[in-house]
């Protein structure tokens, strides 16, 4: 399973948790700054989120075509096709996200104090052994997350990595480790990321008006500051996505000349939350005669 998933891994989308930099100009409509973590101001950090539904599975199944063109991509013939299913499962504790388990090799455990998220632990399933691959510290000011120290072992060494987080009229503006990340923001719904001395970069271009399930959790806003705690674009777009109010429906990610752009369609339910997604991705290597095109199919089921 875990092959599977880093197959998904090249280019992906929501590069929040690697060099996430602008692939365009600002648009004059967005404002800098802008953050969501979780709370009830969705601003950054806090206690529970208050929501009309709490997800409590998201299964998803990808089709991967790797295609290649004779003409210089006026048509394209399928060479490869792999697939991947595999399913999310959301553990809550009243109105906090307790636990997430991601398919069926990963878990997080999330822990907290006063409402508030204090710390995580991220392990992983090795030929039948549990090992930890890290924890996170995290510290507020005010409401907002301010700082996440983030421990990792390797090799047996132990690493420790320490982000500080930004805010602007009440939302993430920016997170600093090594570089600066800056987000952007038009309204409640992030707009671009990008990391100040980079041309790469990820922007969000247009948006549903209906009601985003990962809205406002600090959980995912921790997991995304971190690149080691990638786990592949999946898993990226529900960490970074969860910063806006609402669902996504398309993209555009630009890393080192490889350019991935995708549509989103979405069909909710009686409260306007998304029961399925239907996402049509494509991965353009710079040569133009190769390009990765999946197919990905995200459904989403509610606690009662």
């Amino acid at each position: 399973m875990k092959r599977q998933i880093r197959l998904f891994a090249t280019v992906m989308v929501c590069m929040a948790m690697a060099l996430c930099v602008s692939c365009k100009k600002d648009d004059d409509s967005s404002d800098s700054g802008g953050g969501n973590g979780g709370g009830n101001t969705g601003g950054g950090g806090g206690s529970s989120q208050t929501v009309e539904m709490r997800i409590s599975k998201m299964s998803f199944n990808v089709v991967e075509y790797k295609e290649e063109s004779t003409d210089g991509g006026q048509t394209w013939n399928v060479i490869d096709v792999d697939s991947v299913q595999a399913n999310m499962i959301f553990t809550w504790n009243n109105n906090l996200l307790s636990k997430w388990e991601i398919a069926g090799d990963y878990v997080y455990d999330f822990r907290y104090d006063n409402n508030k998220l204090s710390n995580a632990i991220w392990t992983n399933m090795n030929d039948g052994r549990i090992d930890t691959v890290a924890c996170y510290d995290v510290e507020y000011d005010g409401d907002n997350m301010s700082e996440v120290t983030y421990h990792e072992k390797e090799n047996g060494h132990d690493y420790d990595k320490v982000y500080h987080l930004e805010y602007s009229n009440g939302k993430l503006s920016s997170v600093i480790y090594e570089h600066v990340r800056n987000y952007f923001w038009n309204g409640d719904n992030l707009s671009e990321i990008r990391s100040a001395g980079y041309g790469d970069g990820v922007s969000f271009l247009s948006y549903d008006d209906k009601k985003n399930p990962f809205y406002g959790i600090d959980a995912f806003l921790l997991i995304s500051l971190d690149n080691s705690a990638a786990m592949y674009n999946i898993i990226e777009e529900v960490c970074c996505l969860s910063l806006s109010k609402n669902n996504c429906n398309k993209y555009e990610d630009l890393l080192e000349e490889w350019m991935t752009t995708g549509t989103n369609d979405y069909t909710y339910n009686d409260k306007n939350y998304p029961t399925q997604a239907v996402v049509n991705m494509i991965i353009s290597n710079p040569d133009g005669y190769h390009r990765l095109r999946d197919v990905r199919t995200y459904t989403y089921e509610y606690l009662d």
